[in-house]
């Protein structure tokens, strides 16, 4: 089920008086795109001893584009081994340090002896950091301390590279799922809001949607997305083929097709919704034209049949963030993305309980009450638009 919002009415009472709002497009370069994608993926330490470093970025890559390696090729000794697997900890954490909107998934990789203090210590840090989702340890040597995985929220042990590489599918799937709703629980990420707190942002948001709605397109605007699609991505051919296929087939009447697919488009039109980046919705206001029209003739297509309709959406949240939406019970929220939900309540529920090594994830169920007699709320059965009908979305 997929939905969007227009700007909501709101009485002029001196109680609800919101600040002026001043949206100005962006000047766009053509050739770049900044933003990055949401979850990186950091591989630390020594690399599999049967794969070479750039087969193992280009395979991490299929899964996540976003990838960093923290590995020395030129170890001759346990001694520059553990020097080289320390150096390489403490630039992770740097950079760690140094995110604020990414998601990381940490891959902590060592084939030599090393020190348990170190490893323990190291591990208290990343775990610790909320931009750190989940710390996955190859151990070849099966001398990790079992005991991490308790101490740990957030660490899992494995013993080859097949199992690490299968985890980081699952966890990469799993935050994309929970930051499509909820990361707004993090500083200046804005998915979920409190609205009788930050009515004038949730209003900015709203109004610069309309605007990108109402600004006319054309076969320029088209092309400079695609540019700055295939800039971002380089000559990497997964994501090559899929925009060279997007950019010859595409058409206004399989914008939905195209965005439930888990594709360039899925990734980074999410990611600049999630962050209320205007450059990159500039840059996507075609699509996003072409989406919301589609949802919108959907929409009318719903009202005809049905007045109300129960909805469900599963899914894990961390323990922080499940608490804070619960202190939120009463208030309004909003979301800034298309917000996926189903008719099935046992679809939802196997969203939710799908199985994860992180000890601090709860399973959400939510359930939704929605009116197609509200004005300037969207929504629309996408079920026989969608790349996966089954879901019933």
């Amino acid at each position: 089920m997929g939905g969007s919002q227009g700007t909501p009415k709101r009485e002029n009472t001196p109680g609800n008086i919101v600040p002026p709002l001043n949206i100005q497009i962006p000047a766009v370069n053509e050739t770049t795109l900044e933003s990055r994608e949401d979850i990186t993926i950091l591989w630390v330490g020594t690399l599999p001893q049967d794969i070479s470093k750039q087969t193992l970025e280009e395979k991490i890559q299929q899964v996540n584009n976003s990838v960093r390696l923290y590995d020395d090729l030129t170890l001759s000794s346990a001694a520059s081994h553990l020097g080289t697997v320390v150096n390489c900890m403490k630039d992770s954490l740097e950079y760690i340090q140094l995110t604020e909107k990414e998601k990381a998934v940490i891959i902590l990789s060592y084939s030599d002896p090393m020190n348990s203090d170190l490893v323990k210590k190291y591990l208290g840090e990343v775990n610790s950091k909320r931009q750190v989702d989940s710390i996955l340890i190859l151990d070849n040597l099966n001398q990790a301390d079992p005991s991490w995985s308790s101490s740990f929220t957030k660490v899992s042990i494995f013993n080859n590279f097949n199992q690490v590489f299968a985890e980081v599918v699952k966890q990469i799937e799993l935050i994309a799922r929970q930051l499509l709703a909820f990361s707004s629980f993090e500083q200046k990420q804005r998915t979920t809001k409190d609205l009788t707190k930050e009515s004038a942002s949730f209003l900015w948001f709203q109004v610069l949607v309309d605007a990108l709605k109402k600004m006319p397109t054309n076969k320029n605007s088209f092309k400079s997305m695609l540019t700055m699609c295939r800039n971002y991505y380089g000559t990497q051919k997964k994501y090559e083929a899929d925009i060279n296929e997007f950019e010859s087939k595409y058409i206004p009447s399989n914008a939905v097709k195209w965005y439930t697919r888990d594709t360039f488009l899925y990734r980074l039109l999410n990611k600049a919704l999630r962050t209320e980046d205007v450059t990159s919705l500039y840059v996507f206001r075609t699509f996003i034209v072409d989406l919301c029209n589609q949802l919108e003739a959907e929409f009318g297509k719903l009202k005809v049949n049905e007045d109300e309709l129960i909805l469900y959406r599963g899914q894990q949240m961390s323990e922080t963030e499940f608490e804070k939406l619960q202190h939120n019970e009463h208030n309004l929220i909003s979301t800034n993305g298309f917000f996926s939900t189903t008719r099935g309540k046992h679809i939802a529920t196997n969203f939710a309980k799908t199985s994860s090594t992180r000890a601090d994830l709860t399973p959400v169920l939510f359930e939704i009450c929605a009116s197609t007699k509200l004005e300037k709320v969207v929504f629309a059965d996408i079920t026989s638009l969608s790349e996966y009908a089954s879901e019933q979305e």
